[in-house]
């Protein structure tokens, strides 16, 4: 009998980009912070590039370092000891995982220095302790390893009772969680301490479950080409990746997840990150966003933010590209370049029905109405985290 799987993991860049602005948030936007790499992998190559991605958004960031601890604790001590003479004036440390960041800290409070914060990723039990104590350890980042491979131990049953995953699904993103002093408790409850993990296996199944069976968790299909676009041999994927099929497929494999995503222990804070606060602040925000068609450049660099609680509207000729601003925004087309966020959080959506989970939704014109509108909202209605009405809308003028 034979199988084929697929291979899931985080999305380290992300991970790297969420807790590098939550430690840069906890020091006020500026400052020298220590960054400790670890060994020289493409998982730290993206780790660290998440970091250089929120870094540009604090200008007043000073980075250095950038020594390696190799992800051990007692090498990350010795980096840290050089890092407290060499800067004194240090106002926090970002590790690339949890283990050097402990090590991290401990010099720290060997030396006195209670008022320096640091981060980490991996969300191992420690870690996740040290930062539900609100104190020096901001946050950290867990891939919820227990899902992963549970979750990549289900789709190998099912791949032996006959199930054939679509190429899409062989290289997968499963869900994260950035965790503050305000969820560290809560997760480390839910993923370690728990007599049982808050998982359905046996519905996770889709050959026990073939009419409801349920990720449990947000998966999404990895771009090979985007996924390894800065590293050396991209022209070496496999030419299925590229062929005519590729774009139509993942996108089919995107919604089916998105669409089967209906439980979990995390599902109801993934719904409501989009539209947490009932004030103001940011809830879509495009940045040098561009997009061309053969012969045609629809948008170039366009970057705006849409506040909560407000009406933007977007007034341009026919063919301005205020249509494919919006049809960016609710994931009916990709852009060439520049980055969505949904609040503090980038984004990438592969179909509308995975915008619509983060609250975004565009109400299309019809005979006698408005111009089309693009809307974002989270409400809690019960505990539902229902997604409707909205909270900010973007026109699309004639």
């Amino acid at each position: 009998m034979s199988a084929t799987s697929s291979s899931p993991t985080a999305n380290s860049t992300q991970a790297g980009y969420e807790v590098a602005k939550e430690l840069f948030k906890s020091i006020g936007g500026e400052g020298v912070v220590v960054h400790i790499k670890g060994l020289a992998t493409p998982t730290d190559d993206a780790r660290t590039a998440g970091v250089m991605q929120a870094a540009k958004e604090f200008p007043g960031v000073k980075l250095v370092g950038d020594l390696r601890g190799d992800w051990v604790r007692e090498k990350a001590r010795e980096v840290m000891l050089s890092m407290v003479t060499a800067h004194p004036d240090m106002k926090a440390d970002f590790a690339q995982n949890d283990s050097m960041a402990l090590g991290a800290l401990s010099v720290l409070k060997e030396h006195g220095l209670s008022n320096v914060k640091l981060a980490g990723i991996d969300g191992i039990p420690e870690a996740l302790q040290e930062v539900a104590k609100g104190g020096q350890y901001v946050a950290t980042n867990t891939s919820l390893p227990p899902y992963q491979v549970g979750f990549a131990a289900v789709l190998l049953f099912d791949c032996l009772r006959g199930y054939k995953p679509k190429l899409p699904e062989r290289l997968i993103y499963t869900d994260w969680v950035t965790a503050t002093a305000a969820n560290a408790a809560s997760i480390s409850a839910k993923i370690y301490e728990a007599k049982e993990l808050p998982f359905d296996w046996v519905k996770m199944s889709r050959t026990l479950h073939p009419d409801d069976w349920d990720p449990q968790n947000k998966i999404a299909p990895i771009d090979p080409s985007a996924h390894w676009g800065t590293q050396p041999g991209k022209d070496k994927l496999n030419k299925a990746y590229s062929d005519g099929n590729w774009q139509k497929e993942f996108d089919e494999v995107t919604k089916m997840y998105a669409d089967r995503y209906k439980s979990g222990p995390f599902l109801c804070g993934r719904k409501m990150e989009a539209g947490s606060g009932a004030g103001g602040g940011n809830a879509i925000v495009l940045q040098g966003v561009s997009k061309a068609s053969p012969g045609v450049k629809a948008l170039d660099g366009v970057s705006f933010s849409l506040n909560r609680n407000s009406v933007l509207s977007l007034v341009g000729e026919n063919g301005a590209g205020k249509s494919t601003v919006l049809s960016i925004t609710n994931g009916s087309v990709r852009p060439d370049s520049g980055t969505l966020s949904i609040g503090p959080h980038p984004v990438r959506f592969g179909h509308p029905t995975e915008a619509a989970r983060h609250g975004v939704a565009t109400c299309s014109r019809s005979r006698g109405s408005s111009p089309p509108f693009l809307s974002t909202k989270t409400y809690s209605s019960a505990g539902s985290g229902s997604s409707w009405p909205p909270a900010a809308s973007c026109g699309s003028g004639r």
